[in-house]
């Protein structure tokens, strides 16, 4: 009987030491990726909604020839690869249901006010809308309407459709969210078109090349409701395919950075770089140079988090290295924080004002990456939408 006592009273002295071991074991776990950074094993799942875009083949949609509108499709999905999933549907409510939050039109320019409502419905409920082009410029007939309806909704006291001199090209304006898909000097070469959209803002992210004064501007960013509204002069199916794929001024980046704000996700932009630890400022052709040889990728992992990988593509190292990444969110407090304790921590620039934060990072030695985490403290009235219906 003592025997049989005291084998009970070692399985549970084992037991209990078993326990405790794994406790202990689960305890460094957490205080180690407290310390170091994305290693949160034990964190909830993300809530934030799925990353897609959808295309809405509105009604007004429908009245141009199929083959010209599986352009526009195709245009749009190459634009968007590697961006976000392209989702197509004819039901704006059906991307509610599969969590998509940003949402475009293959071609807005026969857009109408009923349409124009559920749009606007859809961005009071902390949705995201894209859209390029002329908009609501003419009727389901072709006939042109005028430009009220588009000034309405970019809420901007003039429409300028004129043709633009020579080769259209856009190129940036002010530094800002949709600047950033474009280098310094970039152009972004358009197909030829008869008349082409531009409105009057002076800091507009970018703006129409040779063409001073009135109707130069070439987008404008909304908040709409608790939504966001992006407007874009061109979209992909207006870029000139010889010239799409352009270093620095591929539509894809414009798309993507268009996107970003849209999505209230962070968009990266690489500014300079001192080749060699000598100082040298910026240039175009220097910066276009620089975004071949660097990939950046910033992606969410969590409601709050986001992972930054930066890789260098050359054989040369690259000292000195400067991101700007674009928080697209009204944000009250950032950190930064290196993955692994091998790498050198960065140094963050965060500028409230402006919801951005400027990395300088130290040496990436040739074929090397790196990579980061950005955690945000964001206002409470920014928040991403969650599953917001219109």
């Amino acid at each position: 009987m003592e025997s049989g006592g005291n084998r009970l009273y070692a399985a549970l002295m084992i037991s209990s030491a078993g326990t405790l071991a794994v406790m202990g074991l689960a305890l460094a776990l957490l205080t180690i990726g407290a310390v170091i950074g994305p290693f949160r094993l034990f964190a909830p799942a993300p809530d934030f909604p799925s990353l897609g875009l959808g295309l809405w083949l509105a009604p007004s949609t429908q009245a141009a020839a199929a083959a010209e509108r599986e352009r526009r499709v195709d245009a749009w999905r190459s634009a968007v690869s590697g961006t976000a999933e392209l989702v197509v549907d004819r039901s704006l409510s059906a991307f509610l249901d599969a969590g998509v939050r940003v949402v475009t039109l293959p071609d807005a320019s026969a857009l109408s006010e009923p349409e124009w409502l559920l749009l606007e419905g859809f961005l009071a409920g902390g949705g995201g809308v894209i859209l390029t082009g002329s908009v609501g410029v003419q009727d389901a007939a072709g006939e042109p309407r005028g430009t009220a309806l588009m000034e309405g909704l970019l809420r901007i006291s003039h429409v300028s459709l004129a043709a633009r001199g020579g080769v259209p090209t856009l190129i940036r304006g002010e530094r800002g969210p949709l600047a950033a898909g474009l280098a310094p000097g970039q152009p972004l070469t358009l197909l030829p078109a008869p008349l082409l959209p531009g409105i009057d803002d002076p800091r507009a992210d970018l703006a129409w090349l040779g063409n001073e004064g009135a109707g130069r501007a070439a987008s404008r960013r909304l908040r709409v409701g608790a939504g966001r509204l992006v407007w874009l002069a061109a979209g992909p199916a207006e870029v000139a395919v010889a010239r799409a794929d352009t270093p620095g001024g591929d539509i894809r980046r414009v798309v993507a950075a268009a996107y970003a704000w849209a999505a209230r996700e962070p968009f990266a932009e690489v500014l300079a770089a001192t080749p060699g630890g000598a100082a040298r400022k910026s240039d175009p052709a220097f910066d276009s140079g620089l975004r071949d040889r660097i990939a950046v990728r910033v992606g969410r992992t969590g409601p709050q988090r986001s992972l930054i990988e930066v890789s260098n593509r050359d054989a040369t190292p690259i000292a000195d290295l400067l991101l700007r990444v674009y928080l697209n969110t009204e944000t009250v407090d950032v950190d930064v924080e290196r993955t692994t304790l091998q790498q050198t921590q960065p140094h963050p620039s965060f500028n409230r004002a402006e919801n951005r934060v400027d990395l300088r990072l130290p040496e990436l030695a040739g074929g090397e990456s790196q990579s980061y985490t950005l955690d945000i403290a964001p206002l409470a009235t920014d928040a991403p939408p969650r599953n917001a219906r219109n």
